[in-house]
């Protein structure tokens, strides 16, 4: 009978050839699938993480965009604050101002009514009021009065003559008194004349009504006539 070992062994060898080539083609396949997915990963999964990092950096530069507005906002807000503030303080400044001016104003009038009170003007003439340490004298009243023009003779001394009302000496130095206390002559109650001095003379007079009685000062000027120098007015009269 003949021998068949080396065929069969042969045989084995073949198969066993096969088996190992199949699993050689089985494991190289797994490799290339492994390295297949390992690559997707790689690319794929890294795209992924950067799309999903955008958004990230997109909504982390949308709030800084917010946040810039915000802020933009409330310094806006701040400054149309301030811009409101500074309007206010302006017009409580311009208030205060015009309060401060109309005041002033108004103490500018009363100043000017005091003053005109005890300087006033006739023509170019200003007359001031002054106190007295008379208690009988209401006001002192000073007056840079013209003289009366006289018809008197002008040379030599003036020689005082009131013998009569009707002498012309009197008579002007009553048109003197008039012109001083503003009462018509022929209006004029004379309580009292006496001199004072040389060449002067005081006069105590009142209006017909006898509402205001004065103590007029009057002195003669050489070569013009009689002038008013002071002008009281009296609180009462002592010749009544």
């Amino acid at each position: 009978m003949p021998d068949n070992k080396p065929s069969n062994s042969r045989t084995d060898r073949f198969e066993n050839r096969r088996k190992w080539k199949r699993i050689m083609a089985v494991l190289t396949g797994l490799a290339a699938l492994v390295v297949v997915v390992f690559l997707s990963l790689v690319f794929f999964g890294g795209d992924d993480s950067a799309g999903s990092a955008e958004p990230s950096s997109q909504s982390s530069q949308s709030a800084d965009q917010k946040s810039d507005s915000d802020s933009s906002s409330t310094d806006s807000s701040d400054s149309n604050g301030e811009k409101n503030n500074a309007s206010d303080n302006t017009d409580e400044n311009n208030n205060s101002s015009e309060d401060s001016q109309s005041d002033e104003s108004k103490n500018s009038d009363g100043d000017q009514k005091d003053k005109s009170q005890k300087d006033k003007n006739s023509g170019d003439d200003l007359t001031v009021e002054e106190d007295s340490s008379d208690s009988n004298v209401e006001r002192v009243i000073k007056k840079d009065w013209k003289p009366v023009a006289t018809k008197q003779k002008i040379s030599g001394d003036h020689s005082v003559n009131w013998s009569n009302d009707d002498s012309q000496d009197w008579q002007e130095l009553l048109q003197a008194v008039s012109e001083a206390t503003g009462i018509p002559a022929n209006s004029m109650i004379t309580w009292w004349v006496d001199g004072n001095g040389p060449q002067k003379v005081v006069a105590t007079v009142s209006d017909d009504a006898e509402k205001q009685t004065y103590r007029v000062h009057v002195e003669w000027v050489e070569g013009k006539g009689y002038k008013p120098t002071m002008l009281e007015a009296l609180k009462s009269n002592k010749y009544k």
